[in-house]
């Protein structure tokens, strides 16, 4: 008969975060924050399997939306049709911009020129159309003599190209309102002061 000791009996029996059941550890990952998810991948095989889950990266893909941080543009694929590992780019890389974003010193990563320079212009609006994957940008420029200019920005391509655009004079613009309902046929509303 063998003999048993203490201590081999203690590590046999000591709990191990291996022996918690998968549904539970998917629970506790979804909990914590992303950085540490993908530390939590350096410590063992059985993480490095969790943490490259496809359900893991899309509850956190949708986590983001749902606190409306801005996605980058799927390359034209639907969310749906994502693997894992683009699901997990996609995220990483939304936070990452987020960071930078709210970071009060940001660091520079493009700068890209809209249109042509224009003296004494202002831009004082700019927006992302909603539920377009952040592709189109709408700004609105005053210039001198009670000028404005309403474009629409096509971002998908390296320079954004404006592939509409509509000038008031007169002071007859009064606001842009943008729809936030993405599955709405209106995009947005222009608000002209009336003729007197």
């Amino acid at each position: 008969m063998s003999k048993l000791t203490i201590g081999s009996h203690i590590r046999h029996r000591s709990p191990s975060l291996d022996t918690i059941p998968l549904d539970i550890l998917f629970d506790i990952f979804q909990l914590l924050p992303i950085q540490s998810v993908l530390a939590l991948r350096q410590t063992s095989k059985s993480f490095d399997v969790i943490t490259r889950m496809r359900s893991l990266w899309a509850f956190f893909l949708r986590t983001l939306v749902q606190q409306n941080i801005p996605i980058p543009y799927f390359d034209g694929k639907s969310p749906e049709s994502l693997s894992a590992l683009e699901l997990e780019r996609f995220t990483c890389r939304a936070l990452a911009l987020r960071i930078n974003w709210t970071n009060p010193n940001p660091s520079l990563r493009r700068e890209i020129q809209f249109g042509e320079a224009r003296k004494r212009s202002e831009v004082f609006c700019m927006e992302f159309l909603p539920g377009r994957d952040n592709r189109w940008l709408v700004s609105v420029t005053s210039l001198p003599y009670a000028k404005y200019i309403i474009q629409c920005w096509d971002l998908t391509v390296l320079q954004p190209v404006c592939i509409a655009k509509l000038t008031y004079t007169d002071n007859a613009y009064n606001r842009v309102v943008i729809n936030n309902d993405p599955s709405s046929p209106a995009i947005m509303a222009i608000q002209s002061k009336p003729e007197v």
